[in-house]
């Protein structure tokens, strides 16, 4: 998302900051279904795994979506699954 963003901006002065932020707030939109508070952290989870994407590749921000799906799984989902 974040490299088309870019594409699109490429004139445009800070291209891909702007892209870097418009791409997150996307992601974080796209989570709306879970409430304000998923989309705000949707929002800033997307800011680092565009970083990661910067810093390492698809590969890193690949891995770092991952990760913060495994720790939303274990610190929020599996507690309410198991007290349910």
């Amino acid at each position: 998302m974040q490299g088309g963003i870019a594409r699109l901006a490429a004139d445009r002065p800070h291209a891909q900051w702007v892209a870097l932020v418009v791409g997150a707030v996307l992601f974080g939109a796209l989570h709306f279904q879970g409430g304000a508070t998923l989309v705000v952290l949707a929002t800033i989870a997307g800011l680092g795994s565009g970083l990661a994407y910067r810093a390492g590749g698809l590969q890193a921000a690949t891995l770092t979506h991952f990760g913060l799906n495994l720790i939303q799984f274990g610190l929020f989902t599996y507690p309410f699954i198991a007290r349910a």
